[in-house]
């Protein structure tokens, strides 16, 4: 279970940074920073959960 939980963190993550930088690339700012935002608290459970 440990193992899923950790690919489907990972592909959350690569997936809000992907599509933060799609909304920075279309000028929606606030978009891309909630994304941003969402990456980074994603990576972090994925580190926390690491460690």
């Amino acid at each position: 279970m440990n193992d899923l939980f950790l690919a489907i963190n990972a592909f959350f993550a690569i997936l809000f940074w992907r599509a933060s930088t799609e909304a920075f690339n279309q000028d929606a700012n606030h978009a891309g920073w909630f994304l941003i935002f969402l990456s980074a608290y994603n990576f972090a459970s994925l580190i926390a959960k690491l460690l």
